[in-house]
């Protein structure tokens, strides 16, 4: 029995945004790329039945008996119930994943499949301590394969190779966690052709004159357990050896210029079902807790494949949980999604610069904000045991999030009292360990030792005659904006005005902004050696500011964005600033 996963508004991207960052397969568009990494979709499809069925008993999901419950309940598409995730072996986690017909490029549907089922992967690792063995099977023996490697005139081994090699490369670049163990079709061949005799020698496979052999599901009895559709609606090619429509190949006959092994029942290779079968047995046995795989395998590939598992195991049930995944779009959740993407990041930047006292506001309740935390662990562990709800926990991020931005932003009422850094600490820390859970990488891009110590002193001095200098501008214009005067009072120059008497409010403000700039310039002649820096631009712009304060803010945004293309973020927090490499460019 198929058991489905319905999920919406999660965003991919706020789960793996690697692509977002660093690009995505070759034979994507940049729309694709965006998507692939953006949209706020993660809905595993629900697997509807259409057409006949054999009869109740045949098509009936079976609970695992005698095994390992977990606190994980998954939804049945079947029972239409939640169900209890129970496993066969205790804290051990059997998956086995259908993998590419590796005769192209991968495509965004395998970008979306298998970063769904990685999300699955880390929390059933990372949040419940599950002991996962993932094997992820690849097809390198194919029609299509072989039909290429025709078309190409290369050999069908090194054509598959090629884009199995940029597949998994794609994969990492998606930030998916490897397989444990990948099973290719080339490696298990004298396997499958054991399968295939065994079947024989139980009846429910027979031989055809051109060498092939086909699995009988008339005589299996049990066919459509997962899937039943009409015999018009059938994506198996015909044969006019087949005993029945619904007969499928388990070795396929040799044709030209196809590659083909001996058996006893003539020479060919093996058929498309049989080779998952095949390979997930041997690695598990006649029992599996997870088989995954897209939405268009349901039916024939997973189909057959239960049937000919449960016929040579002689069991009612190989797999205990199907999991099946699509592809979907919705343009108005993919803004979401960045939008929500760049607010975790934000937040973990804001709370940073608090932590390390940047800020010179904050008003932080840590009883209520740490009671606040305490409930969001809870309650995000229960979303994921609910059904992998992802959707649910990253409300419950967002919620707290929203709760730490408002303290940590609003009006300190003592420059004496805790700030709460404490507190603000611990949320980010809990905020970042689950995304990191889930695959997401705030951490930043890391640097070269030799290029941080160079560059560390210069942009750090750089910053603090920046923010000394807005520290000074929005100190008078706040004045200036209480006084209720409207004209800027600074000379033409400071360098040729400083102590210039004009005004008895603005007087010192002139003599502290000389100050700092002769100091700076004393202090880090180095700076002024640099030819063509942001660093002489700002003092250039400085001493020949226009008569307003507002130029000299105008200035100091100007250096941060200049900053900005060479890879250096500055966070203005009022009067106080902040930098960091972006990680997006120093890679």
């Amino acid at each position: 029995m198929p058991l489905s996963f319905s999920r919406v508004n999660i965003s991919l991207d706020c789960i793996h945004f690697v692509l977002y960052v660093k690009g995505y397969f070759s034979v994507c568009t940049i729309a694709k790329m965006i998507f692939c990494k953006s949209k706020a979709i993660f809905k595993f499809f629900s697997t509807s039945r259409t057409g006949k069925k054999l009869s109740s008993s045949v098509n009936k999901w079976a609970r695992p008996v005698d095994g390992f419950p977990t606190e994980i309940r998954i939804y049945s598409s079947f029972t239409k119930e939640l169900e209890p995730f129970i496993l066969n072996e205790k804290g051990i986690v059997k998956w086995y994943s259908c993998g590419p017909t590796v005769y192209d490029k991968a495509h965004i549907g395998h970008a979306c499949c298998y970063m769904k089922f990685d999300i699955i992967r880390r929390i059933l690792e990372d949040f419940f301590n599950l002991k996962v063995h993932y094997i992820m099977g690849v097809t390198d023996i194919d029609d299509k394969i072989i039909l290429k490697a025709n078309v190409l005139r290369e050999n069908f081994k090194t054509l598959a190779k090629l884009y199995e090699f940029e597949f998994f490369s794609d994969l990492r670049k998606l930030n998916i966690l490897p397989p444990h163990t990948i099973a290719r079709v080339s490696d298990h061949i004298l396997e499958i052709q054991n399968c295939v005799d065994e079947l024989m020698k139980k009846e429910v496979a027979y031989s055809a004159p051109d060498g092939s052999v086909y699995f009988d599901t008339q005589k299996y009895g049990c066919y459509g357990k997962l899937y039943w559709t009409p015999e018009e609606n059938l994506s198996e090619p015909n044969s006019p050896h087949k005993k029945h429509p619904l007969d499928f190949a388990l070795w396929k006959g040799m044709k030209p210029n196809e590659p083909f092994w001996e058996t006893p029942w003539g020479c060919g290779r093996p058929g498309w079902h049989i080779e998952c079968s095949v390979m997930a047995s041997k690695y598990f046995g006649s029992q599996i807790d997870i088989h995954s795989g897209g939405i268009d395998l349901l039916f024939p590939h997973h189909e057959n494949e239960e049937a000919q598992c449960c016929a040579y195991h002689n069991i009612s049930q190989w797999v205990n949980y199907w999991i099946h995944s699509g592809l979907e779009y919705e343009s108005d959740i993919m803004n979401k999604a960045i939008s929500l993407r760049k607010k975790f990041g934000t937040f973990l930047e804001n709370t940073s610069d608090f932590i390390r006292s940047l800020h010179n506001q904050g008003n932080v309740d840590e009883v209520k904000l740490f009671k606040a935390l305490q409930e969001t662990e809870e309650n995000v562990r229960s979303a994921l045991a609910n059904d992998f709800n992802t959707v649910r926990a990253m409300s419950l991020l967002t919620d707290i999030v929203s709760l730490t931005n408002n303290m940590i932003q609003a009006e300190s009422s003592s420059p004496f009292e805790s700030k709460g850094i404490v507190a603000v600490a611990c949320v980010a820390n809990f905020v970042k360990k689950t995304l990191s859970l889930l695959g997401v990488d705030y951490e930043p891009t890391q640097v070269s030792k030799s290029s941080l110590n160079l560059m560390e002193d210069v942009v750090s001095t750089s910053v603090a005659f920046r923010n000394q200098i807005r520290k000074v501008a929005i100190a008078a214009l706040k004045e200036k904006e209480n006084n209720n005067k409207r004209e800027s009072l600074l000379p033409h120059k400071i360098a040729d005005y400083p102590y210039q008497k004009v005004g008895m409010d603005y007087m010192e403000f002139n003599k502290d902004l000389y100050i700092v700039i002769v100091d700076y310039c004393s202090q880090y002649p180095e700076i002024a050696k640099i030819s063509n820096t942001k660093a002489s631009s700002l003092i250039t712009q400085v001493l020949d500011a226009t008569n307003t304060f507002k130029s000299l803010l105008q200035a100091c945004d100007q250096f941060r964005d200049e900053f900005l293309t060479a890879g250096i973020v500055i966070r203005d927090h009022k009067d106080q600033s902040a930098w960091s490499f972006d990680k997006n460019k120093n890679t």
